[in-house]
């Protein structure tokens, strides 16, 4: 027994020392606002309200396409944030273009945009990859003049701008290489009534851009050209949301699916399950020994009764009953009424009638009688009815 329950504690322990030989992060783009790890957006989203300040921010936690449909917007600004805009259904962005064209206005940054943007806005997109530790050179015009950001890349994609309408677009940034190519990154596209603000590098909004020196600024120099306005943020567990056959956070198994994505996490819950397997197999040989039953102690006092009821049958003696039953009445009188027998200041037939509420020729009877039976030596069983008689009158009076 003692061996096998080694065996089963060297490969739990197994089991947490791999789990322990982890990484603490992901470099995985989710870009999710709730998504702590480099490539997600935590940090941006903390920080929306001093960008802000005068702004309510909606998070978007169910379909998008829903909450354009029944919401209502006017003119908050919508903002999306990630690799590519496929992830949402054509259906939906019909319906963020229909807003834009009612007066409203939308952030969009992603690598690739889909068919809905290059038809509709009349622009093109080119996405390649560079060596990760290349350096490239963001800019973004203001008032003052242009002003440039240096990024050494983590990531390896590139995307720009090739083609869009100049009648209808204003280029706002620009992203240069090594090689002294300069393209434009981020262009204004009036549409409608509204306008889209349209970006083509994501990654510069992520926690990792945005905790280093000087990056904040960058995008608070893309947000400049934002009014004050209510902003609607679709960056909450976005792939989530639209992976899903239903709205919602898409309940255990997707929880599950979170777990097992990262190492840690993962081999903590396989450690978890074995030890409650192994809880399992060894509570399943253990066997309960058997308990002595321990009765509740009997009421004997029917008993008692039942042997007392026989001895005065076959063995009467009516004198000690009624000499009992009278001590057993004196003893009422006394708890419940506070005299006795031997009270002298007045009779003691008046003094029972007054504090028992009886009248007092049933008093007068029912004292002479106990008086007359206490001082006879002999009863029979006519005296006993007698005295019982008495008692029970002066109990309903």
């Amino acid at each position: 027994m003692r061996t096998i329950f080694g065996k089963y504690l060297m490969f739990v322990f197994a089991l947490m020392l791999i789990g322990c030989d982890s990484d603490d992060f992901s470099w995985y783009k989710s870009f999710e606002s709730a998504d702590t790890n480099p490539m997600g957006t935590y940090v941006l989203r903390q920080e929306l309200p001093n960008i802000f300040p005068n702004s309510k921010i909606t998070d978007i936690k169910g379909s998008t396409f829903d909450f354009f449909r029944d919401d209502y917007l006017t003119d908050e600004h919508y903002f999306f944030i990630h690799s590519d805009t496929y992830i949402i259904p054509n259906y939906t962005w019909e319906e963020v273009m229909w807003y834009v064209n009612q007066g409203g206005s939308a952030f969009i940054s992603a690598y690739n945009f889909s068919s809905e943007f290059k038809d509709s806005l009349g622009i093109g997109t080119i996405t390649f990859s560079i060596r990760p530790d290349k350096s490239v050179r963001y800019s973004v015009k203001k008032p003052e003049g242009e002003k440039a950001y240096v990024y050494t890349e983590q990531s390896k994609n590139k995307s720009y701008f090739t083609g869009y309408n100049p009648q209808n677009t204003e280029v706002l940034g620009y992203v240069e290489f090594e090689d002294k190519s300069r393209e434009p990154n981020f262009i204004k596209v009036y549409y409608g009534e509204g306008y889209l603000l349209l970006h083509t590098e994501p990654v510069l909004f992520s926690n990792y851009e945005m905790l280093k020196t000087d990056h904040f600024k960058y995008v608070t120099d893309v947000f400049s050209y934002l009014d004050e306005a209510d902003i609607v943020w679709d960056n909450y567990r976005t792939e989530r949301r639209n992976s899903m056959a239903s709205d919602g956070d898409g309940g255990f198994f997707s929880s599950l699916g979170f777990v097992m994505k990262h190492k840690s996490l993962k081999m903590a819950f396989l450690t978890l399950l074995a030890l409650g397997i192994l809880y399992l197999l060894f509570n399943s040989k253990r066997r309960q020994r058997a308990q002595e039953v321990i009765l509740p102690y009997s009421n004997h006092t029917l008993d008692f009764t039942k042997t007392l009821s026989e001895l005065y049958r076959y063995n009467p003696d009516h004198t000690a009953i009624t000499k009992y039953k009278i001590n057993y009445f004196l003893e009422q009188l006394r708890m419940n009424y506070n005299i006795t027998a031997r009270d002298t200041e007045k009779d003691f037939s008046e003094i029972l009638a007054a504090k028992s509420g009886a009248d007092l020729e049933t008093c007068q009877n029912l004292v002479n009688t106990i008086n007359s039976y206490r001082t006879r030596n002999y009863l029979n069983k006519t005296d006993f009815a007698r005295i019982r008689s008495l008692i029970e009158t002066f109990n309903r009076k």
